[in-house]
């Protein structure tokens, strides 16, 4: 069987996730794309961060529900713990060849932040954009915590993104 995912990308690269909320960013960053990588170029030091997991480790709690009242109400904190920890790996002598930095993406600040972020530090950076051709796959993971009005918010912004 043919290797279906072909990943080919600069070092000193930043790769980050635009999509709405449980549309499979982190299924597929933890399932395909980070194993891929390692497997691929294991001599590389690949960074995986994740805005959620931020959350809950400045919470101290790993059983929260992102969309939980205390998972929003940090969100200021840990974009801020984000960036600083980006800025960490992008510096000498770590230098982290790939980052990838898995969050809905769809604010216009977290994206001009991390642009401005990746040409200070010399790093490349490529969105990876779930654009699905059929809309009802963004509400396959609907929970009772993820109502489809988050959804519907965050398609609308979606569709607003310029590329």
């Amino acid at each position: 069987m043919k290797d279906k995912l072909n990943i080919n990308i600069p070092v000193h690269t930043i790769l980050y996730t635009i999509a709405p909320s449980n549309s499979g960013k982190s299924y597929f960053c933890n399932t395909q794309l980070v194993p891929k990588l390692k497997w691929d170029y294991p001599d590389l030091n690949i960074q995986y961060l994740s805005s959620d997991d931020i959350r809950r480790d400045l919470l101290g709690s790993n059983d929260i529900h992102k969309h939980d009242s205390e998972m929003l109400q940090i969100s200021s904190q840990a974009f801020e713990y984000l960036f600083f920890k980006i800025k960490l790996l992008t510096s000498f002598p770590i230098s982290a060849d790939v980052i990838i930095v898995d969050s809905t993406g769809l604010s216009g600040n977290f994206r001009e932040s991390l642009s401005a972020l990746a040409k200070e530090v010399n790093y490349n950076l490529i969105p990876i954009v779930f654009d699905y051709s059929d809309k009802s796959d963004y509400y396959s993971y609907t929970d009772d915590r993820t109502g489809i009005t988050v959804i519907d918010r965050h398609l609308e912004k979606l569709s607003n993104i310029q590329f």
